[in-house]
């Protein structure tokens, strides 16, 4: 329990420095927080059934982008999902670096931006049988377009379009490789820290 008590009291310190001379939103040191919700529909070898049939998918994927120059950003993130296609589930999660750029001033309504990623990328599927299931993992490179609407001085609504590209190999004794696609659309919500 100290310990996270500690853990709260650094966290609020680090956040309250961040806050502490930014005069926009994307301007040097400032900090986005976002949790964005995604709608996902899936194609290729990786997610495909046997009769063609591409998959819908929820996920979640929180994550923190912070300024090191005007308009320029580096950060982090993870993202989650469970994807059901019949009797069938899949669970995934991808942890990894991102860098981005985003436009606008200390005049603007809104911060288009965009960001370029690599992450780890972990899938394990169950197709309710004891048969044909499978874990693997590998990597997702991730280009995303999108847009902060700040609605009150430090949240805004994000909207965002995203490709992405994953090779994964097989955790099976075979260690084939697979690789697919994602075209995903989100929307959420951001922390403008600054």
């Amino acid at each position: 329990m100290k310990i996270l008590n500690l853990l709260f009291v650094l966290c609020f310190t680090g956040l309250s420095a961040m806050l502490y001379g930014q005069d926009y939103a994307v301007d040097k040191k400032a900090t986005l927080l976002s949790l964005t919700g995604s709608y996902i529909n899936s194609g290729g070898s990786l997610f495909e059934d046997s009769y063609h049939n591409k998959s819908t998918t929820i996920s979640f994927s929180p994550s923190v982008s912070h300024f090191v120059s005007k308009n320029f950003f580096i950060g982090g993130g993870f993202a989650t999902s469970v994807q059901s296609q019949g009797s069938s589930t899949a669970k995934s999660f991808a942890i990894g670096p991102v860098l981005g750029y985003a436009f606008g001033t200390s005049a603007s309504t809104a911060f288009p931006y965009f960001d370029l990623g690599l992450r780890y990328y972990n899938l394990t599927t169950d197709n309710g049988y004891n048969s044909n299931n499978y874990d693997a993992a590998g990597r997702e490179a991730f280009m995303d377009f999108g847009v902060i609407f700040p609605i009150k001085s430090h949240i805004g609504l994000t909207f965002e379009g995203g490709y992405h590209s994953l090779k994964l190999k097989m955790k099976d004794y075979t260690k084939a490789s697979k690789s697919g696609s994602i075209f995903s659309l989100s929307m959420g919500f951001v922390g403008l820290l600054f």
